[in-house]
């Protein structure tokens, strides 16, 4: 679920489509080979979930009937859109019955595993362009992302949380100083992704992980040092201008952090064209949102994606709004509130984020009075860090919830005392595990 990227078989597969599929076929094959009542648990499942999925399911069974009704077609892409919504519920109910968190450390180091490989992967497909057609995969048919510093952020970013954690974690002082050097190697590919949210949203990891240790003096600390370094930038913005051409993917991600620039109206580093995007992307999303009262509570049905908006060759404003209005159309607004409030509209809005904070809401609470302890414990960090970084830029950029519902999975049944009777981790626990945290807290 790590993994970025499609295979090809003659049409495309998302790799989380075949992630989903791969697993349920092992559940299958293992209850099929007499696991089924050694797995079988009997934690109810969260009636929120359930809730949620039955309301996105006839969503989107309005979506395709009214796509066949009209003759408008592009079911396939209707479907498409509402998988991405769909899978971490399903795979919820899956672990919820069958799940075991015993395999824990080894899918932590699985998806940072992936992680890397993606940032590893990019960092060729930049530097080494001619190696571009060798990175195929024949056999799986395997074809990466074809926007290469997207998925540098992206991935650099998300095993920057599984660094710290691990960071975190380790008692042992050289290898602290080992992660925490892994962690600054996964920002500098941050920074060199280009992304102009990614780099604050970086910078957001250590803040959240010594509020959860309750170290209020580091807290302050970093929470100076980022204003610091985000001063010094607006009050001299020459420093990134005088930055060579190669460095122009992290003049791009750091002028993120400059408000003296727009204020100005200024473009030295080419994003207005972005912002403008971005900008009519919030006010359709607000439109669409209140059309009407139908729209305001339920939303409005996804329609097919307009392949026009890919042609290259009608620039201009025409292919703007094209790009916007297929957004619209398929629901991908790239911020993560439109994609929720407008869609689903405030019913499916509250059922998404109830449906978060009841995941979250245990973990946070184990973490805060026992630290991380274990691989559950930096999956929770994992999701918990995400969703914080989801809030603060839903309106700005930001994506479907799908890995932190997946990761939020993983959190909550590890917090409960049922899945990890050794430990006994809940959140009304009030003495501490057997085993200090690795962090002493002030």
């Amino acid at each position: 679920m790590a993994f970025t990227g499609v295979f090809w078989m003659g049409f495309k597969i998302y790799s989380f489509e075949l992630g989903l599929a791969l697993t349920l076929i092992a559940l299958v094959v293992h209850l099929a080979m007499g696991g089924w009542e050694a797995s079988l648990r009997k934690d109810p499942l969260p009636h929120l979930s359930l809730i949620c999925f039955l309301f996105i399911f006839l969503h989107g069974l309005a979506s395709v009937y009214w796509a066949k009704y009209t003759g408008e077609g592009g079911i396939n892409n209707i479907t498409r859109s509402y998988s991405e919504y769909l899978w971490p519920l399903i795979f919820l109910f899956a672990y919820a019955r069958y799940g075991n968190n015993d395999g824990l450390p080894w899918a932590l180091n699985l998806f940072l595993g992936m992680f890397v490989f993606r940032a590893v992967l990019s960092v060729v497909r930049i530097f080494l362009p001619q190696m571009e057609g060798y990175l195929f995969i024949p056999g799986i048919n395997f074809i990466p992302l074809a926007n290469l510093e997207a998925d540098l952020r992206e991935s650099c970013l998300q095993a920057s949380y599984i660094f710290l954690g691990k960071m975190a974690l380790n008692r042992n002082w050289g290898m602290k100083a080992v992660w925490a050097f892994l962690w600054l190697a996964a920002g500098t590919g941050v920074v060199f992704g280009g992304g102009r949210i990614a780099v604050p949203l970086f910078g957001l990891g250590p803040l959240v992980l010594a509020i959860l240790y309750r170290r209020w003096i580091p807290t302050l600390t970093i929470a100076l040092l980022l204003g610091s370094g985000i001063l010094y930038l607006n009050s001299n913005p020459s420093v990134l201008t005088q930055l060579p051409q190669e460095a122009e993917p992290a003049r791009r991600a750091l002028s993120g952090l400059l408000f003296m620039q727009k204020q100005s109206g200024g473009d030295d580093f080419a994003t207005q064209q972005s912002d403008e995007f971005h900008r009519l992307l919030r006010e359709a999303g607000y439109k669409k949102w209140t059309e009407d009262g139908l729209t305001l509570f339920f939303g409005y049905l996804i329609r097919k994606f307009d392949y026009e908006s890919y042609d290259q060759s009608i620039g201009g404003e025409y292919l703007h709004q094209l790009k916007v209005d297929a957004a619209v159309a398929t629901g991908r607004y790239e911020k993560g509130l439109w994609m929720y409030l407008a869609v689903f509209g405030l019913t499916g809005f509250v059922l998404h984020m109830g449906l978060l904070f009841f995941l979250l809401g245990r973990p946070l609470g184990a973490i805060y009075r026992n630290g991380i302890q274990d691989a559950g414990g930096i999956f929770s960090f994992f999701a918990i860090t995400n969703m914080v970084g989801w809030i603060l830029t839903s309106n700005v950029k930001s994506g479907y919830l799908s890995l932190i519902l997946f990761t939020g999975t993983f959190a909550y049944f590890w917090s409960l005392p049922s899945r990890s009777p050794s430990r006994r981790v809940s959140a009304e626990t009030t003495e501490p595990a057997s085993s200090a945290p690795p962090m002493q807290r002030s």
